[in-house]
C-alpha cells in the first residue's frame, strides 16, 4: 500500500473513532468498521473478522447466526449491545468501507467493485453509498 493512501485512510479511521459518539447513532458519517470493535464478545469479534472477509457472499442474518450458532433474535440481542446497531447494518457499513477503500486503491469499474462487496446491481451499491457518504462513487472516486 502507497504511504499517502495508508496516511490518509489512517488519519479517517483515527477521525472517525474520535468522533464516534457512546450511542453510535447520530454520526453515521463517521462509522467505520473498526470502531465497532472495541468489545469482548470474542465470538463476535471472530463474526466481524468473517463478513470483511467474506463481503461478496450472501451475509443475512439467518446465515451469520448459524455460523455463530445462535437464533437470529439473539445475534441482533448482541450486535445491539456491543455495537449499538443491527447486523445487516454491520453488513451494509463493511461492505460500503470496502467500496470506498477499492475507489480509492483501483481502477476497477463499478460493476466489477460492486461484485466484490456483495452486491448484484452498481446501482444499488450507488444508492447506498451516496445515502451513507453523501456522494456518488463516481465524485468519491474523482476527489481520491
Amino acid at each position: 500500500m502507497q504511504g499517502g493512501l495508508y496516511r490518509q485512510l489512517l488519519c479517517e479511521q483515527l477521525t472517525a473513532w474520535l468522533a464516534m459518539p457512546t450511542s453510535y447513532t447520530s454520526q453515521s458519517p463517521f462509522m467505520v468498521c473498526n470502531a465497532f470493535e472495541q468489545h469482548s464478545d470474542i465470538k463476535l469479534l471472530e463474526l466481524q473478522h468473517y463478513i470483511k472477509d467474506a463481503l461478496n457472499e450472501s451475509l443475512t442474518v439467518a446465515v451469520l447466526a448459524r455460523r455463530l450458532y445462535v437464533s437470529e433474535r439473539t445475534l441482533i440481542r448482541r450486535f445491539h449491545k456491543h455495537m449499538g446497531l443491527s447486523p445487516s447494518a454491520y453488513v451494509r457499513l463493511a461492505r460500503l468501507e470496502k467500496t470506498k477503500f477499492l475507489l480509492r486503491s483501483t481502477t476497477d469499474n463499478f460493476d466489477i467493485i460492486s461484485t466484490h462487496v456483495g452486491y448484484q446491481d452498481a446501482n444499488a451499491l450507488n444508492k447506498q453509498f451516496k445515502v451513507q457518504y453523501g456522494t456518488s462513487m463516481m465524485q468519491f472516486r474523482r476527489t481520491r
